[in-house]
């Protein structure tokens, strides 16, 4: 357990934008809630991804009104009112009152929206630790009700928000793309989150990379390399009207892209460990998950790779795809 006895705290962060995060962060939610686990979605990202994808712009300018939001939750408990976060987060299926289904997986799935005030809090509090502030107030709000407490988060560009997800976890989903750019930034990231914790003599976080294949962007010779590190790479499927580029790791950028993950193994070994399965590309998940069924192929893909993160955290989540798999 991370930050509060009986939550398990999974922050989901990534070096680079556009790299499926929020994607990631709803797939784990899927996951957990079939598990049985009472689950919470953090959206700390400014822009208010994630909650967007789920309740749309009407939806989100509704929680605002209403104050269902993480900083309006601090506000208050800085007036000294006695905050409870299920007063402040917001049921995922509460989202067809704003004309959008969601999934029924999903219904009792809670979002803590992020709100609009988080630069004017970050430069009132400028020399202070606002993770350890935020997670303090999340404790006192309840935050140990949940069994699971998933966080989405802005890209390392603004390491601020970064800072706060990993401020009480002891390990963290990296979420990247098997290109050199990334791994080169997801590299620097790591270490300055470790530089981080051992400035404040604490232990840093453990790490599982967990890549996310789209095939409109990545090469053939991406895959050939991942599945060299024993990794399972499912075919994805491509949208409509689209074909595959492969142009972009050819030739010496294949063997630049495969030395350059195995140096990323070799240099964190120690705190850095990858997922079995990548995630491949498919258009419900990108597009329409979580509002719309998933076929039961696509489930099993899944299934398969967010279990490994599950386990990752000590989550003895059960798949039915696994001897499938095998």
């Amino acid at each position: 357990m991370d930050a509060a006895k009986g939550s398990v705290i999974i922050p989901i962060i990534s070096a680079m934008g556009g790299v499926g995060k929020t994607t990631v962060s709803l797939m784990l939610a899927y996951k957990a809630v079939r598990d049985g686990l009472n689950t919470l979605i953090l959206d700390l990202d400014p822009t208010a991804g994630l909650t967007l994808r789920v309740f749309g712009d009407i939806g989100y300018q509704a929680l605002l009104e209403q104050g269902k939001t993480l900083m309006n939750l601090i506000r208050q408990f800085n007036k000294g009112a006695k905050v409870n976060l299920t007063d402040y987060a917001t049921l995922m299926g509460y989202a067809r009152g704003y004309g959008i289904d969601v999934m029924a997986e999903f219904n009792e799935v809670k979002v803590l929206a992020p709100g609009e005030e988080f630069e004017e809090f970050f430069a009132e509090r400028q020399y202070m630790d606002v993770g350890n502030i935020i997670w303090n107030i999340l404790d006192k709000a309840g935050v140990n009700q949940f069994n699971v407490v998933i966080v989405d988060t802005a890209p390392f560009f603004d390491r601020r928000y970064t800072l706060i997800a990993v401020r009480r976890a002891s390990k963290a989903v990296v979420v990247v793309r098997p290109i050199v750019t990334d791994i080169m930034r997801t590299e620097r990231m790591i270490k300055k989150l470790m530089n981080f914790f051992q400035e404040e003599d604490r232990q840093p976080p453990k790490f599982i990379i967990v890549f996310n294949f789209d095939p409109q962007r990545l090469a053939r010779e991406a895959t050939t390399v991942i599945k060299s590190l024993g990794i399972k790479v499912f075919k994805g499927e491509v949208g409509e009207g689209s074909k595959p580029s492969f142009r972009a790791v050819q030739g010496e950028g294949s063997r630049m892209l495969e030395r350059r993950l195995r140096d990323f193994i070799s240099n964190f070994k120690d705190y850095v460990e990858f997922s079995r399965y990548a995630i491949p590309y498919f258009k419900a998940f990108g597009d329409d998950f979580p509002h719309e069924s998933i076929k039961k192929s696509d489930v099993m893909h899944l299934e398969l790779a967010m279990n490994q993160i599950m386990r990752f955290y000590g989550l003895e989540g059960e798949s039915p795809y696994e001897e499938e798999e095998e």
